[in-house]
Formats: structure tokens, sequence, C-alpha cells
């Protein structure tokens, strides 16, 4: 999947690892950080992605599929606040590309809040392109981006 012996899926988490997912999750979506619990029942139908340093989860990724259909949805992409702005993302947006490309699937699609230009930049450089903004995707005056790129 990945060149990166630091980045990849992990097929069945523990406790620990959802636990620092989670606490990854909190720290970039706040309020609409998952909770380990949430990650946990999610990682049983989604793929989990994860980038460690020294152990640590530093970088993580949720991707859900779409049932009936050739995409995938990126519900979530965190790095921690000390590794952002170092290609930590864009390794991880790499490794899942290669991922789902081995899988088959076709496109990605992903939200971002459209005033996030560090990650919409991420995205456009890493071959999303804009799709649609929705006013209120997730609630009245939060819009989100949506954004896909086919899967190689």
């Amino acid at each position: 999947m990945s060149d990166d012996p630091n980045i990849g899926r992990v097929d069945a988490p523990t406790w620990d690892d959802l636990a620092a997912i989670a606490d990854l999750d909190r720290e970039a979506f706040r309020e609409d950080g998952l909770t380990a619990a949430n990650l946990g029942l999610l990682a049983q139908a989604a793929r989990l992605y994860v980038a460690r340093e020294e152990g640590k989860v530093v970088g993580q990724a949720l991707v859900i599929g779409r049932v009936g259909r050739p995409e995938a949805f990126l519900f979530g992409l965190a790095v921690t606040a000390g590794r952002r702005g170092r290609g930590l993302g864009a390794r991880l947006l790499r490794a899942i590309v290669a991922d789902l490309a081995a899988a088959g699937v076709a496109s990605l699609d992903l939200t971002v809040e459209p005033g996030n230009q560090a990650a919409v930049w991420l995205y456009e450089k890493e071959g999303f392109g804009r799709v649609a903004e929705v006013p209120d995707l997730l609630g009245p005056g939060r819009p989100r981006l949506i954004m896909r790129r086919p899967v190689p």
C-alpha cells in the first residue's frame, strides 16, 4: 500500500489505537470529532488509516464506501498540530489512494470547510477538483466544499 512503513491501514484497531485516533479527531474537528466508540463501530465497515511517529498516532483518516457504487468517501483526515505543513497529510492521502486503487475504487470524494485554505490547497495539489459548495451541509451557516478525485 505505502512505501512508508509508518503509514498504513489498520484492519484491527486496538482500544489504544482508537483512543489516540479519537483524540486527534477531536483536536482537528473539535465538537465534530469522533469518539473511540464511534470509531470502533465505523472501523467494522470502513477503512481506517494511521500515520505513526515513534509509535504515536500523528495522522489519521477514515474512508467509507458507498453501497452499490464504486466510489469512496474520505470521512475525515487529520494530522496533529505539531506535524502539519510537513507533507504528512499528502503522504497519507497518497497511501489511501494507492490502497483504494488496489481495491478497484473509481473515485474518492471528501468535504472540507471552504475557508480552510491549507486543506483545500493540499487536496487540489493531490488531484482533487471542486464539485460543489453546499451552504448548510453541516448545519445552518456551516458550508462545505465537496471535492472529488479519480482513483487511478
